[in-house]
């Protein structure tokens, strides 16, 4: 929990053990002291899916028991009420492999979500108590501020240890982060749905001191001081989880809330710079536009499933009525659709689904321009699925779905319709049910599919 910027012990820590002091005194038993579940409210996700609240889960797959159990077994643990204790949290984001806390949303909200069972949503209610500890809430205590820190009173000012002495960086600055390792690229989003679901104050402070601290601890010069441009100079799943934060907090945050303006205004100007320079990508990128690239990343080679992070994220921006998330969105689909229709041009649909694809020659300055040429170029450097699916070892393909399931819902295209049914008909790994059950993470299908 955070209280004026500090850290502080849970409450439901606190209350518990104000509680049991209570009880001794008394002389009540262990049982007369444990005060009673509350209610267990059921959500209807379809309606909020329909609203743009939360993704399009597939709820005919369930949600196997083993991983309720999981949960329940974490929350029962001895750890889980000692005071900061991470609770499963991945202390070092930067980590990389199978995640099951990165998506659109984690993997234990999506079971809440699909469910409604107990045992998932103390264990995403406790999860999001423990993101109190994790040092990316940074007040502003300077007279007349009271909020998080905003860059358009500190545009120079950058939370990494680089940035100084301010106005370049914290008078604080954070030497001892407790096992904390924040990072963009693979950061959790732990607050939106429980406080979506609960409604509980603290969790909008979570989600605020989050999306505050993606502008905040995005490099000045690339982020264009005040202009808060949390796009450029970003990977691109910087992207995508950097932007799901920032529309996150402008959404949901209640109109009176005095951080409300200032997130919807920061939202819009990244989507308006996103759309300004899609005649440019598109020029440059020839008749396989719809490629998102980013100067962090080598331009040889392009990950799709990275692509598709961000074209969830700008999906959901899109669904609540985005004008320019819906048109990087439209553009973003030739690439993500056509990767599963361009075989007659000379590029394996299998390969859309790879882990790596060819985007432009070594010593090059501008990404291929073909659907020939990607096809050509991946084979040749060893990275094509040929005509299994040997370089699809992970969730590539169910982030492939989850890209196609948005536009569908969002665009309503024939084109993506069919590579939809291409997709899921295709035998690639990990997009039966049964997967699904054991991982919903990315379980999202569109309207007329669930």
């Amino acid at each position: 929990m955070v209280l004026d910027g500090r850290e502080v012990l849970q409450f439901r820590d606190l209350r518990q053990a104000q509680y049991t002091a209570f009880g001794r005194r008394v002389g009540l038993t262990a049982d007369r002291r444990r005060a009673p579940s509350p209610p267990l409210v059921r959500h209807d996700a379809t309606y909020l899916a329909d609203t743009g609240a939360a993704a399009r889960y597939n709820l005919s797959t369930g949600v196997n028991t083993s991983l309720m159990d999981g949960y329940a077994r974490s929350a029962g643990g001895a750890d889980w009420s000692r005071p900061f204790d991470p609770r499963g949290i991945t202390q070092d984001m930067p980590m990389t492999g199978g995640r099951s806390d990165i998506g659109p949303a984690m993997q234990s909200q999506a079971a809440w979500l699909m469910t409604g069972d107990r045992r998932a949503v103390e264990y995403c209610i406790g999860q999001a108590e423990a993101a109190g500890a994790i040092p990316w809430h940074h007040w502003d205590a300077q007279p007349g501020a009271g909020g998080w820190l905003n860059v358009a009173r500190w545009p120079r000012l950058w939370t990494d240890g680089r940035g100084g002495t301010p106005p370049g960086g914290l008078s604080q600055p954070v030497t001892d982060a407790g096992g904390w390792t924040p990072e963009s690229a693979h950061q959790p989003d732990l607050c939106f749905v429980p406080f979506l679901l609960t409604g509980r104050r603290a969790f909008l402070d979570e989600l605020q001191a989050q999306a505050a601290w993606n502008i905040m601890s995005h490099w000045p010069d690339p982020r264009g001081g005040a202009e808060a441009n949390i796009v450029r100079g970003q990977q691109v799943r910087g992207m995508a989880w950097s932007l799901r934060q920032l529309h996150e907090a402008a959404w949901i945050s209640p109109d009176r809330d005095p951080h409300r303006t200032s997130f919807a205004a920061q939202e819009a100007r990244n989507w308006a710079w996103m759309a300004a320079q899609l005649p440019q990508w598109s020029e440059m990128q020839g008749e396989a536009f719809g490629r998102v690239l980013s100067p962090y990343e080598p331009l040889t080679e392009l990950r799709p499933w990275q692509q598709d992070f961000l074209a969830s994220t700008a999906a959901a921006a899109a669904w609540k009525g985005n004008p320019q998330a819906r048109a990087v969105l439209a553009w973003m689909s030739n690439f993500l659709v056509g990767r599963f229709q361009s075989g007659n041009q000379g590029f394996n649909p299998r390969d859309g689904v790879a882990y790596i694809i060819a985007n432009a020659g070594q010593g090059q300055s501008a990404p291929y321009r073909s659907w020939a040429e990607l096809g050509r170029e991946t084979q040749a450097r060893n990275w094509s699925n040929g005509k299994g699916w040997q370089r699809t070892e992970s969730d590539y393909a169910q982030t492939a779905r989850m890209a196609l399931a948005g536009i569908i819902d969002v665009l309503d295209t024939a084109e993506a319709k069919q590579a939809y049914a291409w997709l899921i008909g295709s035998g690639a790994p990990f997009t039966q049910a049964s997967d699904f059950a054991g991982d919903p993470t990315f379980n999202i299908a569109p309207r007329d599919q669930v």
